[in-house]
């Protein structure tokens, strides 16, 4: 009904126009309606992946499906389509129909490219036409069931789905086959009397004392309708000066030279959180925690979200700052607290489902006396149907989770999400540097009904949790602004900037009314400081010394360590630093009559040839490996021990599973070498990589390191680049040893294994780590190469 109140004009426009641009109806309408049906369709894809809600009732997603029909109108070649062509074009066109309504679900997003199937099959439906064969789309519509339905498809369209609502709403969400029947028998029932008793009445023919009649009702109700919104327009005309006065602050008269210096940096002008890597991102699955304010005081306020709840940061620190509390940030990009899954990127969150199952773990160690909530109310929940339903799923785990929090003594404090401004705000500035004000938008386009917010609606529904609603710090009483007294709001379309969030951290400080903590000596902060701490300031010096025995980059000549001089079996060690952090453990095996010789040089992995030069690296690493095997030739080693780092990449590798193929063939290599010699070869697998440098993490999270520094080894191991020592120990002639379940036990890689610090760095273990296990090493590589002897 929107499209029919646009169309007659659109029409009227191009009636008018047709004489002075000198061209027929049907080219000047055939443009029209191109024009539309691309523009339309183009939108439809991208709003329905923005916001399936929305674009399932707008006018423009849904024009080019109306603009299909219209071009049958205008290019109506095919009505010269032979009589064979048109019954396949119809039978075509109900199997698309009909497929959609079998592949389609309500994950489907619609309408976008997917109302394509069953419009374009609508289309052919109409092109194939009335036909004398049985075998046709004309022979099967014309049974009397489906022109039944046919002649009453209004009705039903406009009676089927308030009752599904009703149903939806009053009695389940989940309809089931029977209760689906039950649901279409009733809009069919309701459709017949609705078309029968009102829409007939409207289009029954008769003289013209019929049509005066119907003609003066629908006047009447014009009529109704005309008066009902003068009432409502002559109740804004008192809140007109309040609309003048709000004009009359924004910087209309800003200096566009100042607003284009400000534009230089308004990306920027966010968090500190992003910088400082306390936000998780959308791929880390474990909570990380950051904390702001008094560091040592017993107050704690914890702030929960999304980015939507970052950007609240900066006013809350001050507010920390300002009544000696620490407050701490736990949020994580795309993902909506609670534990419903949400969609993102076109398929679930999965570690967003993660990083909820462990935020409940989290908070309950962080014990805060105020808890604040916020996100985007854009999150879509999987199984919902539409964005109506998704909210109400969002907003009842919401509520859940929130009376678990209060039952533990939080108090809970909901912040309404900020507008959603519809464009890059910083862009429309840029091009309206003389007339900012032209970026404002309508508050009712980016404020929205408070029903489609999860946050406003389970506050709403909570008893005991407060909502702070700060929207008329953004908005006046029709537009939402872009620029206020000549600051900017807004970084992108709808994340504030950090200036204007600090700007607002005096209305937090009234409406959260904390009471003033007091303050902890610094001599009692030195009490409490933990361990732990200590151990990662002297973590990343916790290294052995090899002296001599290590070559640096760039140095092809070859550096031999006898660490034990005599010993019945010889053993001799091969590679770069992942090498070296095992040589604490590994130089015990003297004890046991073990000579024991080391060749070792940094940024070089072990077996290559002076033909298979390294992406930025080492251009000698061949010729170091040839003048090594020269040594081993001489030393005729009984077993040769190697290990390296998986992050060499060599040139010409398009992927890093054929980088780490190739790196596993030379590893092959070098067994034939050794096996060459009689002697036999032990693969060390290479360390786990984590994600964050251990040490620094400790330090910059010291009271909560044990959740933000922690990873789990599942989401460290990447299987697209998988260690060319594995890879190559699918030979049954090599031998591996794994030390992984040492280094992260039950798959899980702490900072710490005891009072034992583990790493001093991303990938590098510390010295006193491995002397620590050094016992359990010592006994598998001896079990090992008893192995080998036999």
């Amino acid at each position: 009904e929107q499209y029919y109140l646009v169309w007659p004009i659109i029409c009227l426009v191009a009636g008018l126009s047709m004489g002075a641009l000198h061209t027929s109806a049907r080219k000047l309408f055939s443009v029209l309606i191109v024009l539309i049906g691309i523009s339309s369709l183009f939108y439809s894809w991208y709003l329905t992946g923005q916001s399936p809600g929305s674009a399932y009732f707008s006018t423009f997603t849904r024009a080019w499906e109306l603009a299909l029909g219209g071009g049958l109108a205008v290019f109506s070649r095919w009505n010269d389509y032979s009589h064979r062509v048109k019954r396949c074009c119809g039978l075509l066109g109900l199997g698309l129909i009909s497929v959609s309504t079998l592949i389609y679900t309500k994950e489907t997003r619609f309408p976008g490219v997917a109302a394509l199937m069953p419009t374009v099959g609508a289309a052919l439906v109409i092109i194939s036409g009335a036909s004398d064969s049985k075998i046709s789309a004309y022979s099967i519509l014309k049974l009397r069931p489906l022109q039944y339905l046919g002649n009453m498809s209004y009705s039903l369209y406009l009676w089927h789905w308030p009752i599904i609502i009703l149903y939806t709403t009053n009695v389940s969400t989940d309809i089931s086959v029977t209760n689906g029947l039950i649901i279409l028998f009733t809009a069919i029932a309701v459709s017949h009397f609705s078309k029968e008793i009102l829409e007939d009445l409207f289009q029954g023919q008769g003289d013209a004392q019929h049509y005066i009649k119907h003609s003066v009702l629908l006047a009447m109700a014009l009529a109704l309708v005309v008066v009902l919104l003068s009432k409502t327009t002559s109740n804004r005309i008192d809140d007109l000066a309040g609309d003048l006065a709000s004009f009359a602050e924004q910087p209309g008269a800003i200096n566009p030279k100042s607003l284009e210096l400000k534009l230089l940096t308004v990306r920027n002008d966010k968090p500190d959180a992003y910088s400082s890597e306390c936000y998780a991102n959308q791929k880390t699955s474990r909570p990380v925690l950051c904390a702001y304010g008094d560091q040592l005081s017993g107050k704690v306020m914890l702030l929960v979200g999304d980015s939507h709840a970052v950007q609240w940061a900066p006013a809350l620190r001050l507010v920390a700052e300002k009544q000696g509390w620490k407050l701490i940030m736990m949020a994580k990009s795309a993902c909506a607290f609670g534990d419903e899954s949400v969609v993102n990127g076109g398929g679930r969150n999965e570690s967003c489902d993660e990083w909820n199952s462990r935020a409940m773990e989290s908070i309950k160690a962080i014990s805060p006396q105020i808890i604040l909530f916020s996100q985007s109310k854009k999150h879509l929940a999987v199984d919902s149907t539409d964005q109506t339903d998704s909210v109400k799923t969002l907003a009842a785990t919401l509520e859940r989770r929130w009376k678990v929090l209060q039952s533990n003594g939080a108090r809970v404090v909901a912040i309404r999400d900020t507008p959603w401004m519809g464009r890059d705000v910083p862009e429309c500035l840029a091009k309206n540097l003389s007339s900012p004000a032209k970026c404002n938008k309508s508050k009712v386009d980016v404020v929205g009904n408070e029903a489609y917010d999860p946050i406003f609606v389970a506050a709403n529904n909570t008893p005991g949790v407060d909502l702070l609603d700060f929207t008329s710090e953004f908005c006046g009483r029709e537009d939402c602004y872009s620029m206020i007294a000549g600051d900017i709001v807004w970084r992108d379309g709808h994340h504030m900037t950090a200036s204007f969030s600090r700007s607002l951290s005096k209305l937090f400080d009234e409406q959260l009314n904390l009471p003033q903590a007091s303050k902890i000596s610094s001599k009692a902060g030195d009490f409490l400081r933990d361990p732990v701490v200590d151990l990662a300031v002297n973590a990343t010096k916790d290294a052995g010394s090899f002296g001599s025995c290590y070559r640096k980059n760039r140095d092809e000549k070859v550096a031999r360590c006898d660490l034990s001089a005599k010993g019945n079996t010889v053993v001799a060690m091969l590679g770069d630093t992942r090498m070296a952090q095992w040589l604490p453990a590994i130089s015990r095996l003297a004890d046991n009559s073990v000579k024991l010789t080391f060749f070792g040089k940094r940024g070089c992995p072990v077996g290559l040839d002076i033909n298979t030069p390294i992406v930025n690296g080492n251009s000698d690493c061949g010729l170091w490996y040839s003048r090594v095997q020269e040594e081993l030739r001489v030393s005729k080693p009984d077993v040769v021990i190697v290990s390296q780092s998986l992050g060499y990449k060599l040139k010409g590798s398009k992927t890093w599973l054929e980088n780490s193929e190739r790196l596993a063939a030379r590893l092959l290599h070098v067994e034939q070498f050794v096996d060459s010699l009689g002697g036999q070869l032990i693969l060390i697998a290479d360390t786990p990589r984590r994600n964050t440098n251990v040490p620094s993490c400790v330090l910059n999270n010291s009271n909560y390191y044990a959740v933000n520094c922690e990873e789990d080894l599942s989401d460290i191991i990447d299987m697209g680049r998988p260690d060319p020592v594995l890879l190559a120990a699918q030979n049954p002639v090599i031998q591996v040893l794994d030390f992984t379940d040492l280094i992260c036990r039950d798959e899980l890689c702490s900072v710490t294994d005891g009072d034992v610090f583990i790493w001093r760095s991303k990938y590098l273990l510390t010295k006193t780590f491995v002397e620590s296990i050094s016992d359990m090493v010592e006994q598998r590589l001896l079990a090992i190469m008893a192995t080998s002897n036999d």
